[in-house]
């Protein structure tokens, strides 16, 4: 599989969807975090990120989750037929706020790409941020949607400002924040005078 890796990214990063631009970015993320757990929310009837993931996480020996509402054959019918990679990837249909409230396995990388509308993304990051371990990722497609996606990510920034974040604008927009634990009061006193200097 590992010399077909570039064959499939190329071939579905030609293919002009609204997230072809970021397969690339989403493949390297996984090979340079080497998570144990990824969680996709969202995958649709395409899925380009599934299959960016999926090389990645193959590559990883990481296990690979995919939540999508509908059957999402066609990404199924990707991994399982043209990857052959349905070893270590686990497809869950169902609504994912639903499923979010037993979900139980700790995640390195979440990606989110499901109904873009503004309730839906803060419950899934009310539900799954939790259960992403400290340096991990959650990753969001089409940032380019201010109300729906963006603005939730903003608003939840505000109050977790230890977070990083990038986004990237082209391709409807991908964007990225690194969780990060504050540093606890009794390092922070120390560092407090350098920090006032900056």
């Amino acid at each position: 599989m590992k010399e077909n890796v570039f064959h499939y990214l190329q071939i579905y990063s030609e293919r002009p969807t609204d997230i072809n631009e970021h397969l690339y970015t989403l493949y390297y993320l996984v090979l340079m975090l080497r998570p144990e757990n990824i969680l996709e929310i969202g995958c649709g009837n395409g899925g380009g990120s599934t299959i960016a993931l999926r090389l990645g996480s193959h590559d990883v020996g990481a296990r690979h989750y995919t939540i999508d509402i509908e059957p999402a054959t066609h990404a199924n019918y990707r991994v399982r037929h043209e990857l052959g990679l349905e070893d270590g990837w686990t497809f869950v249909q169902g609504n994912s706020t639903t499923l979010g409230r037993i979900w139980n396995v700790p995640i390195d990388i979440l990606f989110l790409d499901s109904s873009h509308r503004r309730e839906d993304t803060v419950e899934e990051i009310r539900l799954f941020e939790p259960h992403v371990r400290d340096g991990g990722l959650m990753i969001f497609h089409d940032t380019g949607m201010l109300d729906g996606v963006r603005g939730p990510i903003l608003d939840f920034l505000e109050n977790h400002p230890d977070y990083d974040f990038h986004d990237y604008e082209h391709n409807s927009g991908l964007g990225i924040v690194r969780k990060r634990k504050p540093l606890p009061g009794q390092i922070m006193r120390i560092f407090e005078p350098a920090m006032k200097l900056l």
